[in-house]
């Protein structure tokens, strides 16, 4: 048993934890979207820059060589940025 655990506040977590769970399961939302709202509601600053898309070629016989590839338009756009879902993670359960 841990002597310094305080029941009431555990279990209030729990209710708190286990109400968000139930709210996200009956709205059924891509995580994605759930991401982005978290992030415009809570005006988190992060930092501006998107990703360009573009990828670097190098050839091994010649280092100083590089070709920039751009990737395609039709990229899929649900990609989450890791530091967006990390904040979303873990304003949902700090500890």
């Amino acid at each position: 048993m841990i002597d310094d655990l305080d029941k009431d506040q555990l279990y209030s977590e729990f209710c708190d934890i286990k109400c968000l769970y139930d709210n996200l399961n009956k709205k059924n939302i891509k995580l994605r979207d759930q991401v982005k709202s978290f992030i415009s509601s809570k005006r988190i600053n992060f930092s501006a820059s998107k990703s360009s898309h573009h990828s670097v070629v190098c050839d091994d016989d010649d280092s100083d060589k590089e070709e920039v590839i751009s990737s395609s338009k039709n990229q899929d756009e649900d990609l989450i940025r890791s530091d967006k879902l990390w904040a979303y993670q873990l304003n949902i359960n700090p500890n």
